[in-house]
């Protein structure tokens, strides 16, 4: 099995082979956020088409809250006076932060006008979104808000997530389906295995003194449900391993 430096060269290239930037940068955001990959990829594709871009929701202009033109700190700062005057915000680089709070959020993680802290705010906020609301609606909440989910945007971005992780899998599973069905590597998983994991999925997330050994059991469990998901590519699983792969995919969003 490719080590997961390998893995992650592989599926930069993936992004860039089909003609987009920012790779590296995506791929370490969403690995940050705990979004699935395929999932951010999506994101960005229907927010920016992958480039870091003013939206236009207001019609062609060539001041605040601008139309199309080419993210820079300057237009960030004349964006957020514009608001803070009364005027309407406007979608920020490639994940269209559009919320004042969510800007300032980016301009404190380095700069809104910075591709980094655009995905690690716009990531962030769709990971807690679907927790609180699960896929669909949460999907759709990042568009039109908590109270208002567009679900048409919904099924739109998780279309192009399906697009982008039939890519993926191209690339990357066909030589890494395991020779026979993978072992839960912390014994047979119940209720109390899925509430200790998602305990523990939270801790590495947050707290940068977890331990090793928590850190080690999180990594064993991500390289449970992947292999897990990599034999059901090519094999029928029972019950129990669909339960497990549901979980993986809604509930820890590592597949």
């Amino acid at each position: 099995m490719a080590d997961a430096g390998t893995d992650d060269d592989e599926l930069i290239k993936i992004v860039s082979e089909a003609g987009h930037l920012f790779g590296p940068e995506i791929l370490a955001e969403s690995k940050r956020a705990g979004l699935p990959f395929a999932l951010a990829l999506a994101l960005v594709d229907q927010e920016s088409t992958f480039q870091n871009i003013f939206g236009c929701d207001l019609g062609s202009r060539d001041t605040a809250p601008w139309c199309h033109q080419p993210v820079t700190r300057d237009r960030v700062q004349a964006l957020i006076a514009h608001v803070e005057g009364g005027g309407t915000s406007n979608g920020v680089g490639l994940t269209q932060l559009t919320s004042i709070d969510l800007i300032q959020q980016a301009e404190a993680e380095g700069g809104a006008h910075n591709v980094v802290p655009q995905c690690r705010v716009g990531f962030g906020h769709l990971h807690d979104l679907i927790e609180r609301h699960g896929e669909q609606v949460g999907i759709g909440a990042y568009n039109g808000g908590e109270g208002n989910p567009q679900p048409d945007y919904a099924t739109s971005v998780l279309g192009l997530r399906d697009k982008w992780q039939a890519l993926i899998n191209r690339t990357l599973l066909a030589e890494q389906i395991p020779a026979q069905l993978p072992v839960e590597p912390g014994g047979k998983f119940d209720a109390a295995v899925e509430a200790h994991l998602l305990h523990i999925w939270h801790e590495v997330h947050i707290n940068p003194e977890i331990s090793q050994a928590v850190k080690d059991e999180v990594a064993a469990w991500k390289s449970y449900f992947r292999q897990l998901k990599l034999w059901s590519s090519k094999h029928a699983i029972d019950a129990h391993h669909q339960d497990e792969l549901t979980f993986g995919h809604s509930r820890l969003h590592v597949i």
